[in-house]
Parts: C-alpha cells; sequence; structure tokens
C-alpha cells in the first residue's frame, strides 16, 4: 500500500497545450491574457488543483460539469480513475478493519464465523459504493471530454494523429470494460495469490486493451460490453482497413 492517501496530496493539473507551445516571451504572454476555456491569466496558467478536479468528477449531480479540462489533464485523470478502479480491491484487502480468522487476537469459533459474515457483507456495500463513485466519475469524465473544444479537434483528426499524452480514449474504454467485469464478477480486483494468478490477469487486462487500440485505429465502434469486444472478428487487426476519425464517437450511443 503506499504510504501517502492521495488525498494528503494536492498539486495543479497542467496548463493547456497553447502555452506549452509558445514560440516566444511575447507570444506566451499573449496567449496567457487570451481568454479560454481554461480560464485566463494567472488562473489559466496555474490550472486546476487535482482535489478539486476529482471531486468535479465524482459529483453525481449537473454541478460537476462546469469545468474545462485540457486533453493533458484528461489523460491524467482517466489514469486516476482507472488506478482508484484497480486499487479499490487492494484497499479493502488490507483495510485494518478486516477481521482475521485464528491466530493471536484473532476471533474463533461462532464467533470468528458470524464477524466474518458480517464483514463480507459490509465489504460488499463498500465495494459497490465504490463501484458507483468510479462509474460516475468515469461518466462525468466523458462528458467534460466531449465538450472540451481541444478534445473535440482531436476526435475529428483521429486515434493515429492523437499526440500520445492526449490519447486518453483507450484508457477510458479499459476502465469502462474493468467495471462492468467487476460487476459481473469475470474480473477479481483483489491481490492475486499466485504470481501466475497475476500474470495471467496481466495477459487478459492487456489482451483487453491491445483489442480496444484496434478498434480505434480502424475507427470501429466499440461495443458496449467486453464479452462483444474479444468476441469480434479478427479482421480489426489487418492492418489495410481503412482508418476512420473521431475515436470516441461510438461513445454518443453509450450515453
Amino acid at each position: 500500500m503506499p504510504i501517502f492517501h492521495p488525498s494528503e496530496i494536492d498539486i495543479h493539473l497542467p496548463c493547456d497545450d497553447n502555452l506549452w507551445t509558445a514560440e516566444s516571451v511575447k507570444e506566451w504572454y499573449q496567449m496567457l491574457h487570451t481568454p479560454s476555456p481554461y480560464a485566463v491569466g494567472p488562473r489559466r496558467l496555474n490550472s486546476l488543483s487535482m482535489r478539486r478536479a476529482l471531486a468535479a468528477l465524482d459529483d453525481p449531480g449537473p454541478s460537476g460539469m462546469r469545468l474545462h479540462f485540457n486533453p493533458f489533464s484528461h489523460m491524467i485523470l482517466i489514469h486516476t480513475i482507472l488506478r482508484n478502479i484497480f486499487a479499490s480491491g487492494f484497499e479493502d484487502i488490507y483495510s485494518d478493519e478486516t477481521p482475521r480468522l485464528g491466530g493471536a487476537g484473532g476471533p474463533s469459533g461462532a464467533v470468528g464465523t458470524s464477524n466474518a459474515t458480517t464483514h463480507l457483507l459490509e465489504a460488499a456495500a463498500v465495494t459497490e459504493s465504490k463501484n458507483m463513485s468510479n462509474q460516475y466519475a468515469l461518466h462525468n469524465w466523458l462528458q467534460m471530454w466531449r465538450t472540451n473544444p481541444d478534445a473535440i479537434l482531436l476526435e475529428k483528426a483521429g486515434f493515429m494523429e492523437t499526440p500520445i499524452f492526449c490519447a486518453a480514449a483507450p484508457f477510458y474504454w479499459l476502465a469502462h470494460y474493468a467495471l462492468q467485469a467487476a460487476r459481473e464478477g469475470s474480473l477479481d480486483l483483489a491481490p492475486s495469490p499466485t504470481e501466475n494468478e497475476a500474470q495471467e490477469r496481466c495477459k487478459l487486462i492487456n489482451s483487453w486493451m491491445e483489442r480496444v487500440k484496434a478498434y480505434l485505429r480502424k475507427g470501429v465502434q466499440l461495443p458496449s460490453r467486453i464479452q462483444d469486444l474479444m468476441s469480434a472478428g479478427m479482421e480489426l487487426e489487418v492492418d489495410n482497413v481503412p482508418l476512420l476519425s473521431g475515436s470516441l464517437s461510438a461513445l454518443l450511443s453509450l450515453h
């Protein structure tokens, strides 16, 4: 487990790409004081704090939709959502409140079994709450991406033309499928008991990612269900399939 909890650290997200690519001090200064979706002046330079951004993503209501994140910030935030999804099982099992049957100081017999059953029910409720929170965050992330002017331009250019630090689409889909698989019980987020099982899980998730990228490279609409993703025909991996633009255009039918 990490030494520091994410809530203990606050950093600012990166400023938008126009400030990074300015070719002179004068151009940078003019750009800084030009109104943009990311504010103007020092507020544009400092960008949003990570805590404020995550709070906006966690908001289940419309108030969380008022902020604009640049594509680089979207990339950071989708990785944070992925971290929260895949770390949830580790956080549950290593919680100090987790009962331990037998051993020094641990409950035993019927009392231990009763406590363990109660804990499992409580853990299931906590897991469901975390899944809902991650689903809200993922939904809000997508809505903000779809209304961001720079992201819209990236969509029109197509996935293959998107800079690597802005190529957030595969990670969105990985989060989407991971949440779905965890809810359906086909993906166990708890720590793997053996190295072999950990390797198999890693191969499974890598196979999802490779198939997602194949869809995006060809501009083919991604299915909403993970089962359909993995059962698609191998024609997606043929290099001469024409490329289409709009790597997240398929999401319009899902939300």
